[in-house]
């Protein structure tokens, strides 16, 4: 429908992510990785300490800090995301052994 400029090809330009942004910095949770995870994932960024809770029934997600409030974050497609914030983190999950 448009094209954009800056792509990546981590992820299928279609893979739906939750990003969030904190001071300034941003980072994608691919819902791929998140399905690979048991959640909630919990991660610290940019220095404060959040979890991703990812439903595999629903394939929703949302982030919560650390005395359980909802931030605010995006859902949408990874060429999207990526487009608009192309310096984004992103979360790799651990491999399973």
């Amino acid at each position: 429908m448009f094209d954009v400029n800056l792509k990546d090809s981590k992820y299928h330009p279609k893979e739906k992510v939750i990003g969030i942004e904190l001071g300034g910095k941003t980072k994608a949770y691919a819902f791929s990785e998140l399905s690979r995870t048991r959640s909630p994932v919990k991660d610290v960024f940019n220095k404060v300490p959040i979890q991703i809770h990812f439903d595999h029934k629903t394939q929703m997600a949302i982030i919560r800090n650390s005395k359980n409030d909802e931030l605010p974050s995006v859902v949408g497609f990874w060429f999207a995301w990526y487009a608009f914030h192309p310096t984004t983190k992103v979360f790799i999950a651990a491999q399973k052994q």
